[in-house]
């Protein structure tokens, strides 16, 4: 055997990391309003069936500093996916949960207060904002799960729909081709030499493209559709096909349904009292993650 052969030496497994102890471990554990259902992979649940959610790391927090990818999508799907590692496509994620998952991470990345600027629009205001500061564990602890029974249609032919919410992935094509359409507007509209009609074009083949998504994701939200014979179709194909020949009132009904998913999660409005004028109001609370992960807000 030839010792000086370098191929035939031992090859050095790489020392452990002794920092490995000290990487950043889960902030806080969050129950899905979805249950982990309508996830073609599972993700994996605490034995209380709760979500592991981590603090951002650095890069993160860069990430959502980049106004583009968060237009389009791409920062929100790759954060999440850093501080939800135990979910295995993020893009399968439920609408409702979205919400929630950005709270906890808002929540274990920043502290449990953050302050938001709220508007009432009385007299005494006079037009100004106040600065109010909401407890986001008491956020979390609004959540209403989805009901299991949520979802199934039944249309006047019959026929039996089997919904499941809008997903990340959902929102974030709907994002970019707006996102898309607006940047292409904005260049018609910098371009000295456009016309009106070059932009009405722009703007047109926006709408056409949201239609079509429309569609996509409609069909990409039916889980299966039983025929009145008993007949179970669940080939994507076939109902995309359905759905651009279904009739405006059961597109409608179907609509309906997948709307009524957003009627769960954690609640979104929050009671107020006006500084000025010290009556109550309600106002909406918006995730969004342009302005909600701005370290001081």
């Amino acid at each position: 055997m030839d010792n000086s052969n370098p191929l035939n030496k031992p090859v050095k497994q790489a020392a452990a990391n002794p920092l490995s102890q000290y990487y950043r471990k889960p902030g806080t554990y969050i129950e899905l309003p979805s249950g982990g259902r309508y996830y073609k992979l599972t993700p994996k649940l605490s034995d209380t069936n709760e979500l592991a959610v981590y603090p951002m790391t650095a890069k993160d927090e860069l990430a959502l500093k980049n106004p583009d990818a968060l237009l389009n999508g791409e920062a929100l799907k790759q954060v999440i996916a850093s501080v939800c590692p135990d979910i295995k496509d993020v893009s399968e994620i439920p609408a409702p949960d979205i919400d929630a998952i950005l709270v906890a991470m808002r929540m274990t990345s920043y502290g449990d207060d953050m302050e938001i600027d709220v508007m009432h629009g009385c007299e005494e205001s006079e037009g100004k904002s106040q600065r109010v500061t909401v407890g986001l564990g008491s956020v979390l602890s609004t959540l209403k799960a989805i009901p299991e029974a949520m979802g199934t249609v039944t249309l006047a032919n019959e026929v039996v729909v089997r919904l499941r919410p809008y997903t990340l992935e959902a929102q974030s094509r709907l994002l970019r081709v707006q996102f898309n359409t607006m940047r292409s507007l904005q260049g018609a509209e910098a371009n000295e030499n456009s016309t009106i009609e070059q932009k009405a074009d722009i703007a047109n083949r926006g709408y056409d493209q949201l239609v079509v998504l429309s569609q996509d994701i409609l069909a990409a939200s039916i889980i299966s559709v039983t025929l009145p014979d008993g007949n179970e179709v669940t080939n994507f194909n076939h109902i995309h096909e359905w759905i651009k020949n279904l009739d405006r009132a059961s597109n409608e009904r179907l609509d309906e349904e997948i709307k009524a998913f957003g009627k769960f999660g954690i609640t979104r409005t929050l009671e107020v009292t006006c500084d000025h004028c010290k009556n109550k109001f309600t106002t909406d609370m918006l995730f969004d993650p342009t302005s909600f992960f701005n370290v001081g807000s």
